[in-house]
């Protein structure tokens, strides 16, 4: 019986060490400036606000008056939904100041969304509790080598006794029994 030899071929990975775009990103920015799930609520929390200006902003008194010539313009700087009653231009769409309220209602939604994770991550806005729990520095707790291990030993004897009292031989003021005087300024100039 002959034996055969296969010869396995190993694939070309061609990604492998290599890093994608969003990897680099990722790494470039801090973790507290890239946004998170709660940006698109908040965008739309903002869009919502600004249809509910709108609304509060409808001109009630003109309509009630008879006055025709009422225009109803949606969005904050810049209206991006322009409803005439009486007008029929065409399309109430206004592609320009939507753009620029839309850029602008996601950096808004962008900045606030940044700013509640920094509050929320803040390590001195916590409890004493929850400050404890993360120590500052991390020490381990086996030592490395023989020498090491010895040290730590004759420290921790030396230490776990209460400290000795030194006592000094100098004299209180009140085992002194002899007055005190103050030196007469006057006779010495």
């Amino acid at each position: 019986m002959q034996k055969e030899v296969v010869k396995i071929k190993k694939p070309k990975y061609e990604y492998v060490g290599k890093e994608t775009i969003t990897q680099i990103i990722g790494k470039t920015f801090p973790r507290q400036l890239i946004p998170t799930k709660k940006m698109g609520a908040i965008f739309g929390f903002i869009f919502l606000l600004v249809l509910l200006m709108a609304v509060f902003t409808f001109p009630f008194k003109s309509l009630i008056s008879g006055n025709g010539e009422i225009s109803i313009a949606i969005g904050y700087p810049f209206p991006f939904l322009n409803f005439g009653l009486t007008e029929e231009e065409g399309s109430p769409l206004r592609i320009g100041g939507f753009a620029i309220d839309l850029i602008l209602y996601l950096i808004i939604s962008y900045a606030i969304d940044v700013l509640i994770t920094l509050i929320l991550k803040n390590p001195f806005l916590g409890s004493k509790e929850e400050i404890g729990k993360y120590p500052i520095v991390f020490k381990d707790k086996k030592p490395k080598n023989i020498s090491e291990t010895v040290t730590k030993k004759i420290f921790q004897k030396e230490s776990k006794g209460p400290p000795k009292k030194i006592k000094n031989k100098t004299t209180s003021p009140q085992e002194n029994k002899q007055p005190r005087s103050q030196p007469n300024l006057s006779q010495q100039s």
